[in-house]
């Protein structure tokens, strides 16, 4: 527990013991065997193999889209990218756990897949070596997973992570971790999922031996190291619960009731109009003497315990629906119910 963040390892002109003698066993063992996959698939050796891990969380579940901080840490499950570039404009990858392989042109706009496709993760992060080098050069990669898909450990911003790195790292760009943390959260949202950030950055920014506070907006990292002699167990329920699937609605339905109860938040505590809150911890600025209790309490005042739907929210708060939604498309019908105030809730007693 406490994995190593993300670690990049050149392989040419030939996989060099000493180059991977910083990396435990096992996983010495799987980036040789990553290598040797990669050869028999494409015919030549690698360029360099990236590796991402998993991560389990500690303290704060969906505090980070909110504002609030989070503490996992990274595991030794990891996604195992292997990449070389190409003379085709076009991302060809392939996956051990996949039977087809993601294709990406580089000269069209990228539009989705199915959803459930895991092209789609390919393409968040070819969205990311856009941002950064706006004509890139192609790239065969081969994917390769010890970290088990829809067991809640992060495998799908694992996959983002380390394709991301793999495309960057074989056009010479490394940018900062904290930055490429922020911009491989936004480009998750590719794939549907209304990302808060923590994954990506606990992949990118762990350190060995501890857990990671993570606080966001701007993103700052604080190392918490483990007592001598503790071990954290994670269990795998054999349950998925896939990003791809009825796990990423049931995510984004979070998310939303998250920003509904932001929105009445900021016009409770503006008494009348509506304060400029864009995520719930920003509430403590406007009253940073109160509990965070006492924001929960006030929010209670005006919004029923029980499940509400959007419209009569805006009803219990005398404005109009559209005054309360944000601007978009609402992720859940304005005449669903919702339990907004226990969500809340939660999330401050989470902080």
């Amino acid at each position: 527990m406490g994995r190593k963040a993300l670690s990049e390892h050149r392989m040419n002109p030939s996989l060099d013991p000493e180059r991977l003698s910083d990396l435990d066993s096992p996983l010495r063992e799987r980036v040789r065997a990553a290598v040797a996959a990669y050869q028999q698939r494409f015919g030549v050796a690698p360029e360099l193999v990236v590796c991402a891990p998993g991560r389990v969380n500690l303290i704060g579940e969906h505090t980070d889209y909110n504002g609030f901080p989070v503490l996992p840490a990274a595991i030794n499950r990891e996604i195992v990218v292997a990449a070389k570039l190409q003379h085709e404009a076009r991302i060809d990858a392939v996956s051990s756990a996949e039977s087809s392989p993601a294709r990406c042109s580089l000269v069209e706009p990228l539009q989705p897949d199915p959803p459930g496709s895991w092209s789609n993760y390919v393409k968040a992060a070819v969205q990311v070596l856009l941002h950064y080098v706006p004509e890139p050069r192609g790239a065969c990669l081969l994917v390769d997973a010890s970290l088990p898909a829809g067991a809640g450990l992060s495998s799908s911003s694992a996959l983002v992570v380390g394709t991301g790195v793999a495309l960057l790292a074989l056009h010479e760009q490394f940018p900062p971790r904290n930055e490429l943390a922020e911009q491989f959260a936004a480009a998750e949202r590719f794939v549907g999922t209304l990302s808060g950030g923590m994954d990506q950055a606990i992949s990118l920014l762990a350190e060995p031996g501890t857990a990671l506070r993570i606080d966001f907006f701007p993103l700052r990292t604080r190392a918490v190291p483990f007592p001598s002699g503790y071990r954290i167990a994670v269990c795998h329920s054999l349950v998925r619960a896939e990003k791809s699937g009825h796990a990423r609605t049931a995510y984004n339905r979070r998310v939303w009731e998250c920003t509904l109860g932001c929105r009445a938040l900021a016009m409770v505590l503006g008494k009348g109009r509506r304060l400029p809150l864009t995520r719930l911890a920003d509430a403590c600025r406007y009253e940073p003497s109160w509990p965070l209790s006492r924001f929960v309490d006030a929010l209670a005042e005006v919004v029923p315990s029980r499940p509400v739907s959007a419209r009569e929210l805006a009803h219990s708060l005398n404005v109009s629906l559209d005054e309360l939604l944000p601007p978009g498309p609402p992720v859940v019908p304005p005449e669903e119910p919702l339990p907004i105030l226990a969500r809340v809730r939660h999330v401050f007693e989470e902080a």
